[in-house]
């Protein structure tokens, strides 16, 4: 018995046939060419130029699933490429380019995997991440000059720490603090909002929030409601 199928019918087969190879062939090229070759050591200036911090990580890749995405992720501290600010097993981003056209930056999902945070301050209100936040140069003659909107639809963090370590009272003071999962949302539109929640180890805890804070006006809005959290060792 032999099936025999209409010339329309072998047309779309051939079609989508072509078309699959069309996209094995260019997610070929570019998680072997274009990503690793390319663009990975431009990612890799770009990033440790903007933080001022040495940037590395082991793969780039992309995933039609996924998005982009980023294996051993490690930020070093500003003074001491030796140390880690902040590392993470891998990061992965989904981003709408078409948005770009549109001076917007959309990501429907941001996920990040084992991320360690060390924060640590030396002097009163001085951390290792001031420089990060205090304004760039410049910033107030661009004051009328919205940033780029921002989306992140929701973002998930799994397995993640952050280490503290305060010495700016004189006795060192080092916690440890482990997060299995966070999740929530943020949106970058004339005002920094973010909300979310934060699971915590110690009694089944969790920590949700919603927060607003004005860029221009430096307004501040924000709830936060605990539970079943360990105050206890402080």
């Amino acid at each position: 018995m032999t099936i025999k199928f209409s010339p329309l019918t072998q047309k779309i087969c051939l079609a989508m046939a072509i078309v699959f190879f069309l996209f094995a062939a260019g997610l070929f090229y570019v998680n072997k060419i274009l990503l690793p070759v390319q663009v990975k050591g431009m990612a890799i200036k770009a990033a440790s130029e903007a933080l001022k911090r040495t940037v590395t990580f082991n793969e780039l890749q992309y995933s039609p699933l996924h998005g982009l995405m980023v294996t051993d992720l490690v930020i070093a501290e500003k003074d001491d490429p030796s140390r880690a600010f902040i590392r993470a097993k891998s990061a992965s981003a989904q981003v709408l380019f078409f948005a770009l056209l549109q001076k917007k930056l959309i990501f429907p999902s941001v996920k990040v995997v084992s991320p360690e945070v060390v924060l640590t301050s030396t002097a009163a209100d001085t951390w290792n991440f001031s420089d990060l936040t205090a304004p760039a140069p410049g910033a107030a003659a661009a004051q009328g000059h919205p940033p780029m909107d921002m989306v992140i639809s929701g973002f998930t963090v799994t397995n993640g720490r952050v280490i503290l370590n305060d010495t700016s009272l004189g006795d060192n003071f080092n916690d440890v603090i482990d997060i299995p999962l966070m999740k929530g949302a943020f949106s970058l539109k004339g005002a920094f909002q973010v909300a979310g929640s934060i699971a915590l180890p110690a009694a089944k805890g969790s920590l949700s929030f919603d927060t607003r804070i004005g860029i221009h006006d430096k307004s501040f809005k924000g709830t936060f409601k605990a539970k079943d959290l360990d105050i206890d060792r402080y």
